[in-house]
C-alpha cells in the first residue's frame, strides 16, 4: 500500500473526532514518510465539524498531490457544495456503496444527490457480506451518473472482538462465481475493476481465474499491514485487526517503522492459512497467496490470539 489512512471519527463508544493540531500531527508523519496521497476515512469523516477546513490544510500543503476520501456518501449539503468546487490536488471519493434496499428511508436519495453532484470523481467500492449480491445494479449507477471507472470489491472480515457481519467462507465459491460474472460487463465497459485483500486464492477455480485474466483483471491474494490511524493517534495494523496491540503514532517515525512493527507481530500467524489444506498448498508456497485474511484466520480456526500467543507477542 503506498497510503496511511487517516480516521477523522469514530462512532463505536460516542462520536469522537480528529482534533486540529493532531492532524498536522499525522500530515508531518506522511511527509516523513514520503507519502504524497492524503487519505480521509471514519466513520465518515465528512461529519467532522472541521472538515473543510481539513481539505484546505490538505490544499496549502504543496507536497500532496491527492487526497482519497472515503465515503458513505451521507454527507452534509455544504461539504458537497465544497467538494463540487475543490480547486487543488487532485481529489478522489472512494464511495462504499450497498443496495438501494439496504438503506434506511431518506438516505438512498441523498447518495444519488451525491453521485449526480459528484459523480465524475467518485469511484465505487462494494464489500461483500451475504451470499447473493445485485451486481447489475451497480454498473447501473456508472452508467447513470458518469462515474470514475473505477469498481473495488472487498470480502467483509471479521473484527476480532466484535460481532459485524462478514461473509462466512463457505459462501465463498458462490461469491466467486457472481464476481467473475460480473467481470466481463463491468470490462467490456473499460471500468477499472479490483479486488481488496483477503480473497483466497482458492475461493476461484482455475477456469475462473482464466475468466478474470481474459478480462485483464490481475488477481493478488494478499493480507499486509494496511496501517490506520485513528482519531486519537492510535495505530493499527487494519480494521478488522484493530482491537489487538494498536499503538500511538508517536512510537513511529515512518510508515515503514509500522508495517515492520506489524509484520513482524504477526509473522507466526502468517503460516497458517483459512484452510487445513493451505500449509500444502502451492499456491502459498509460491506466495500467489497469503491464505486468506489474518482476521478471518485468527477467529475461525484459531480463536483469536491465545492466551499464551498475547503472552509471547506481547499483546
Amino acid at each position: 500500500m503506498d497510503k496511511v489512512k487517516l480516521g477523522m471519527d469514530q462512532t463505536s463508544d460516542g462520536r469522537v473526532f480528529m482534533k486540529l493540531k493532531d492532524f498536522e500531527h499525522c500530515l508531518n508523519f506522511l511527509h516523513r514518510s514520503r507519502l504524497r496521497v492524503v487519505a480521509l476515512l471514519g466513520g465518515e469523516p465528512t461529519l467532522h465539524p472541521n472538515f473543510i477546513e481539513i481539505l484546505e490544510l490538505c490544499k496549502r500543503d504543496s507536497f500532496f498531490n491527492h487526497i482519497k476520501l472515503f465515503t458513505n456518501g451521507l454527507m452534509p449539503d455544504p461539504v458537497i457544495e465544497c467538494l463540487s468546487n475543490f480547486k487543488g490536488p487532485e481529489l478522489h471519493l472512494a464511495l462504499n456503496i450497498h443496495h438501494p434496499s439496504d438503506y434506511l428511508p431518506g438516505q438512498w436519495e441523498k447518495i444519488e444527490n451525491v453521485l449526480e453532484r459528484l459523480g465524475p470523481i467518485i469511484g465505487l467500492g462494494y464489500n461483500i457480506y451475504r451470499r447473493e449480491n445485485d451486481l447489475d445494479s451497480l454498473l447501473e449507477l456508472f452508467l447513470k451518473y458518469h462515474l470514475a471507472p473505477h469498481i473495488r470489491f472487498g470480502l467483509a472480515q471479521p473484527i476480532l472482538g466484535a460481532d459485524n457481519r462478514h461473509l462466512p467462507h463457505e459462501d465463498f465459491s458462490s461469491v466467486a462465481e457472481e464476481i467473475v460474472k460480473a467481470a466481463g460487463s463491468f470490462t467490456s465497459r473499460n471500468l477499472f475493476f479490483a479486488f481488496d485483500c483477503g480473497f483466497p486464492f482458492c475461493m476461484f477455480t482455475l477456469d475462473q481465474h482464466k475468466k478474470l485474466l481474459s478480462c485483464a483483471i490481475h488477481f493478488r491474494s494478499l493480507c499486509s499491514p494496511i496501517i490506520d490511524i485513528g482519531p486519537d493517534l492510535s495505530v493499527w495494523c487494519c480494521f478488522p485487526l484493530s482491537c489487538i496491540q494498536d499503538r500511538h503514532l508517536a512510537e513511529f517515525e515512518t510508515r515503514m517503522d509500522i508495517e515492520f512493527y506489524y509484520g513482524e507481530l504477526f509473522r507466526s500467524y502468517q503460516q497458517f492459512g483459512l484452510y487445513a489444506r493451505c500449509r500444502e498448498c502451492n499456491y502459498k508456497k509460491e506466495k500467489l497467496c497469503t491464505g486468506g485474511c489474518l482476521s478471518r484466520i485468527l477467529r475461525e480456526f484459531h480463536g483469536g490470539l491465545t492466551e499464551q500467543g498475547r503472552a509471547q507477542k506481547g499483546v
